[in-house]
């Protein structure tokens, strides 16, 4: 896998925050939280999830992801004690290595050595990362994806995924990362414009000719404005069918069988409420059933049965259609983009 959150948050909020003089020299003392600093982020006992991070000189630290963005928060604002008071709250969170190496970079851009600290294009490792407890590899590369992409709004709808999942630590990380990318957005401080450059103005302009307007008179037209009944806002119902979707993406995607070891009768569960032949096998109209809105527009994972004789043809057209999914849904494009590239994980056997 090769799906790296390189953390991108462009110039957002360039705060500071210090320590106050009657602590300095306490451990850990006079250290405040700032929006888009390291206030949010868990410490490293509370919240196991771990993801690479890459740093502008090309090494990778598996850390945790709130810890990610705000380290490069720190970096892309070139503020050297605005990297200083990060790395501070970062090492009272428990955070030194991270903390350690985000005072190197600081000490480099106060001594002119670093140049520029914006983050560059750098070779990502094909390994994926570990978790504790292990995501699938499935989950793993889409919350990659998500945490990339910074929209506290997809983040947060991913966190309720993992937790209906089963992965707690991994939910609140990806909450707390999305608090610290939203705080920050919203913090972002205003620069001030320089003022115009005075105009100069003329001081006599020469008389110009003036065209007589003529005024045509026009029926009055009488305007009514309709009255628009609002309409109520549709509340979704979890139907038989929606629960055993659930059911069978979790089985299928977390839990994560191997090939012929499904639970069955799960399979034809939802394959008799999806209007499905109920033969017990997943396979590709399954997956796109999944996507149904009465199945709860899920994403499906990889089909496992494949027609033997038109495998080659059913594997490119089930590739089309995540291709047109991936198109009309935007906010999941990461999402679908895993799936593609999953598509042929099973082979007719």
């Amino acid at each position: 896998m090769t799906i790296v959150p390189i953390l991108v948050v462009g110039a957002a909020g360039l705060l500071a925050y210090y320590l106050t003089k009657e602590d300095e020299g306490k451990p850990g003392a006079g250290v405040k939280g700032i929006p888009g600093a390291a206030a949010n982020v868990p410490r490293p006992q509370d919240d196991p999830t771990r993801i690479p991070y890459s740093w502008p000189d090309g090494s990778v630290t598996q850390t945790q992801p709130a810890v990610g963005i705000a380290i490069h928060q720190a970096i892309a604002s070139g503020d050297p004690t605005y990297m200083q008071n990060t790395a501070k709250q970062l090492r009272h969170f428990g955070w030194t290595v991270e903390a350690a190496k985000l005072e190197s970079i600081a000490k480099q851009v106060k001594s002119g050595k670093a140049g520029s600290a914006a983050m560059p294009a750098v070779s990502l490792p094909t390994t994926p990362a570990r978790t504790s407890p292990d995501l699938p590899s499935q989950l793993l590369t889409q919350l990659q994806a998500v945490v990339t992409r910074q929209s506290p709004a997809e983040m947060r709808r991913f966190a309720t995924t993992l937790r209906v999942a089963g992965f707690n630590e991994a939910a609140a990380s990806l909450e707390a990362a999305a608090a610290v990318v939203e705080q920050a957005n919203a913090s972002q401080p205003v620069t001030a414009l320089p003022a115009p450059a005075a105009i100069p103005v003329p001081a006599a302009l020469p008389p110009q000719p003036t065209t007589p307007v003529v005024v045509r008179q026009t029926p009055e037209v009488r305007q009514t404005t309709p009255v628009i009944t609002p309409k109520a806002t549709p509340t979704v119902t979890s139907t038989p069918r929606r629960k055993a979707a659930d059911i069978l993406v979790r089985h299928l995607a977390v839990d994560n069988p191997p090939k012929r070891k499904e639970n069955t009768e799960l399979v034809k569960q939802y394959q008799a409420l999806a209007g499905r032949t109920t033969d017990g096998k997943y396979g590709m109209g399954d997956a796109k059933s999944l996507a149904e809105a009465a199945s709860g527009g899920h994403v499906p994972p990889p089909p496992r049965y494949w027609p033997k004789t038109t495998y080659a043809k059913a594997v490119k057209q089930y590739e089309a259609w995540l291709y047109t999914k991936k198109a009309e849904d935007p906010a999941r494009a990461g999402e679908w983009a895993a799936a593609l590239a999953t598509a042929r994980r099973y082979y007719p056997s």
